[in-house]
């Protein structure tokens, strides 16, 4: 019998705590949940930060702007007078064209985010956004190392 009191008094103490815990509950659901439905919201308009500009219903064209991304060959310089393709005197490093002559630049300009090689060839990554794409990047690799390590 003391047992079954002791058992009731617990769930009694449970309930209370749970009724106490629900305002506290209720005042973080709404700060956390109001900036971020702010911040969602923003995301689809054209707003800019302390700007006196009216803002618009932009839809999904930031989230395009921001994850569009070209991958393109950059083709080697020939030296012209022994047709094959030019070295570097210094480095000696085989040289290639600019990733700004091989990125679209209509209708929206693409800006280079890194350059990798494979086999010989070297190809630029080009991104609307670069900072953002090298920031995933970083991301990826600092996580990836760390979390095998």
């Amino acid at each position: 019998m003391a047992n079954s009191n002791s058992s009731n008094l617990a769930k009694e103490e449970q309930k209370l705590a749970l009724k106490l815990l629900i305002p506290a509950f209720l005042i973080l659901i709404i700060i956390a949940l109001y900036p971020l439905g702010q911040v969602f919201y923003t995301s689809f308009t054209d707003k800019e930060f302390a700007s006196t500009k009216e803002t618009s219903f932009v839809g999904l064209d930031n989230y395009k702007a921001l994850l569009s991304v070209t991958v393109k060959e950059l083709e080697p310089i020939i030296d012209e007078g022994t047709g094959e393709q030019a070295v570097d005197d210094e480095s000696g490093e085989k040289l290639f064209q600019r990733p700004i002559r091989v990125l679209p630049r209509d209708p929206y300009l693409y800006r280079p985010s890194f350059e990798f090689s494979v086999f010989g060839n070297k190809y630029v990554v080009g991104a609307r956004t670069p900072d953002f794409i090298r920031s995933v990047w970083n991301y990826f690799n600092f996580h990836t190392i760390f979390s095998v390590f």
